[in-house]
């Protein structure tokens, strides 16, 4: 009937024009995504060639490799200071034992000449005690009343000498005083002789000593440095191929110098690294946010243009009903 078309007709003809509504409002958002889309494709396009470069030099594992290099340099480094102090620990034994051999052989002169002045001493000893003793006895109290009757030219009572140089009491003490003088001077030095060969020996003993602990030292020592030497030869293979390896030599002995430049580098090589690697981070993230941004707008726009075409469709059946309505 005429009402139940008309009816039907105004609610195919209202449906029709809310899916309309519904499609313009649909294809507008997909429009939107779309950009949404361009714009992030754009970002990445923008950052593609500076993150593909960054990711070429693969400053991750630069880094990585660098911080394992430098471990290894410090573990040469030391290896290469106790070879140093090994060396030098033999260096200085061989100078302490140069030391006690010029010693030992200064002091074995020491002691020959002060044996060779104590003895000469002694010989001098020996030849003025008995003059000292009769200068002694000449210038005793019974002596002295003797000079006392000596007259010149008569025969002394004890000696029966008519010549008597010693009559005047002076002189015979004088005489007397100065051998006694020389016997004590021979006296110190025959002591001094004896102090200097004491001293000699103890010098010898000492020399002797510091001999005796440099060689019981030395297969320490040498020891030491073989395995310091071989640490230095271990360490020096693990930096083969490193960023610094044509800058080391393969010896032991290694300046210092050499070292602290290296480290100069390591240090300008790893703000560098770290730079691009921060930079790279950062690329990613833009990069990801772009890719997840293009995703969730391109599920958008499917689900939008699923309804345009639900919308059509609807649409569609609804003017063919209102054709058939109104043929």
């Amino acid at each position: 009937n005429k009402i139940g078309w008309e009816s039907e007709h105004a609610l195919l003809t209202s449906g029709i024009a809310m899916d309309l509504a519904a499609k313009d409002k649909a294809t507008t958002k997909i429009a939107a995504a779309r950009a949404l889309i361009s714009a992030a494709r754009g970002a990445q396009d923008g950052i593609a060639e500076e993150r593909a470069a960054l990711m070429a030099t693969t400053p991750v594992e630069q880094l990585a490799r660098l911080t394992q290099a430098a471990a290894d340099l410090r573990t040469f480094e030391e290896a290469n200071r106790d070879m140093y102090l090994a060396e030098e620990a033999i260096r200085s034994s061989d100078a302490r034992r140069h030391e006690a051999v010029s010693t030992e052989t200064s002091a074995k002169a020491a002691k020959k000449e002060a044996a060779a002045k104590a003895a000469q001493a002694d010989v001098a000893i020996a030849a003025l005690e008995r003059p000292v003793e009769t200068a002694d006895a000449a210038v005793s109290h019974e002596a002295s009343q003797l000079r006392r009757h000596l007259e010149h030219g008569m025969p002394c009572p004890v000696c029966q000498s008519t010549s008597h140089p010693v009559m005047e009491g002076s002189a015979l003490a004088e005489l007397a005083r100065d051998l006694r003088a020389q016997l004590d001077a021979a006296r110190r030095d025959r002591q001094d002789g004896i102090d200097a060969a004491q001293k000699a020996d103890r010098t010898l003993a000492e020399a002797h000593g510091t001999l005796q602990t440099e060689d019981k030292a030395r297969p320490g020592l040498r020891e030491a440095r073989d395995r310091a030497a071989r640490r230095v030869t271990e360490a020096r293979q693990t930096l083969d191929g490193s960023p610094f390896d044509a800058d080391l030599p393969r010896e032991p002995g290694v300046p210092q110098e050499i070292f602290d430049e290296i480290h100069i580098q390591i240090t300008d090589w790893r703000r560098t690294l770290e730079a691009d690697r921060d930079r790279l981070y950062e690329l990613d993230r833009k990069f990801g946010e772009a890719a997840t941004e293009i995703e969730v707008q391109a599920r958008e726009a499917m689900r939008l243009e699923d309804d345009v075409r639900d919308i059509v469709a609807r649409v569609t059946g609804s003017e063919a009903r209102i054709a058939r309505l109104s043929g």
